[in-house]
C-alpha cells in the first residue's frame, strides 16, 4: 500500500476528517491572535472585534464541514433521525433559541463589540460575541453614569428574541447629558442659571472643535439633527413649589460629570452669595 492510497482512506474516514478540520480551525485561530497581537498599531477594541468575528466564522466553517463529512453517513439513520431530532430539538431549546437570537441580532446589526447597549436594565460595552452568548463589561445603571462597575455580564442570545436593545454607540465619545439645581422661589433664578451656563461654556472651550466634528458625524450616520452644541437650560416648578433648573449639554464622556460638577458647585456658590445677601438685608434694622 503506498503513500496515495494511505492519505486517500484517511481522507475517507469521517473521524480523521472531523479532527483534521477541528485542528485547521484552531490553528487558525491562535496565528490570528498571535498575529495581531504582534500588532502594536491595532486598537484593543479593534482587536477583540476582529478575533469574535474570526471565532464566529470558523465555528460556522467547522459546522458546515461537519455536515459534509458525516453526511452519508446520516443518510443511513434517515428515519430514525426523524424521532432523534425531535428529541434533540426539545432538549437544545435553549440552544435553538441563543442560536436564533445571534441569527437576528447579526441579520439587524444591533450590536458590535465595543458598543455600549442596554437591554432589560442591564448597561455594559460589549466585549465579546458568540454563536450562544454576549459578553458586557458593565456601566453604572441610567443616564449620568459612565464608570465601569468592575463586573462582567454574560447574556444569552435568547434575550435579544424577546427584549429591545438600547445602542449607545454614538455616545461612548459624547453625549446629551442633562442635570439639574434646585432653587427656592425668591431666589434670582437668571442669575443662578447664568452662571451654570457660563460655567460650561468654560469647560467645553478646549472640547468644542471636537465635540462639532463628532456632532456632525452623528447627524451624518443617524440622519437626525442633534440638540444645538451650545448647553440650555430650562426651568420647572416641583410639587413642592422650588424652582428646578435643568442644563442640557453635548459633553465629551469622560469628562461629563466633572463639568457637571463644575457647574453645579458655581450655581451654589451663585446661590450662596443670595442666600448671604438676604440675610444681610433681613438683619439690618430698620429705618427709624
Amino acid at each position: 500500500m503506498n503513500l496515495t492510497e494511505i492519505v486517500s482512506k484517511l481522507l475517507d474516514n469521517q473521524v480523521v476528517g472531523t479532527v483534521v478540520l477541528i485542528l485547521v480551525a484552531i490553528a487558525i485561530r491562535l496565528l490570528a491572535e498571535r498575529f495581531l497581537a504582534k500588532r502594536s498599531n491595532v486598537e484593543a477594541e479593534q482587536r477583540r472585534r476582529t478575533i469574535s468575528n474570526l471565532r464566529n466564522g470558523l465555528f460556522f466553517i467547522v459546522l458546515i464541514g461537519l455536515m459534509f463529512i458525516w453526511a452519508p453517513a446520516l443518510r443511513t439513520f434517515a428515519l430514525s433521525l426523524t424521532a432523534f431530532a425531535v428529541a434533540i430539538i426539545l432538549a437544545t431549546k435553549e440552544i435553538i433559541l441563543c442560536i436564533s437570537g445571534s441569527l437576528v441580532k447579526a441579520a439587524s446589526r444591533s450590536m458590535r463589540v465595543g458598543n455600549w447597549i442596554e437591554i432589560n436594565g442591564t448597561r455594559g460595552e460589549v466585549v465579546d460575541q458568540s454563536l450562544l452568548s454576549t459578553t458586557i463589561q458593565e456601566l453604572g445603571n441610567g443616564t449620568g453614569h459612565y464608570d465601569f462597575t468592575g463586573r462582567t455580564i454574560i447574556l444569552p442570545n435568547s434575550i435579544f428574541l424577546s427584549s429591545p436593545i438600547v445602542n449607545e454607540r454614538f455616545f461612548k465619545r459624547y453625549v446629551i447629558h442633562s442635570f439639574h439645581l434646585m432653587t427656592d422661589p425668591l431666589d434670582d433664578v437668571e442669575i443662578i442659571e447664568r452662571s451654570m451656563i457660563d460655567a460650561v461654556v468654560e469647560e467645553m472651550e478646549e472640547h468644542i472643535e471636537n465635540a462639532t466634528r463628532y456632532n456632525a458625524l452623528i447627524e451624518k450616520q443617524a440622519g437626525i439633527d442633534i440638540v444645538d452644541l451650545d448647553p440650555r437650560s430650562t426651568l420647572s416648578i416641583t410639587s413642592d413649589g422650588k424652582t428646578k433648573i435643568t442644563i442640557t449639554a453635548f459633553l465629551p464622556t469622560l469628562h461629563a460629570v466633572p463639568i457637571e460638577q463644575k457647574a453645579v458647585r458655581a450655581g451654589l456658590s451663585e446661590l450662596r452669595k443670595q442666600r448671604i445677601a438676604q440675610a444681610q438685608e433681613y438683619a439690618s434694622p430698620l429705618p427709624q
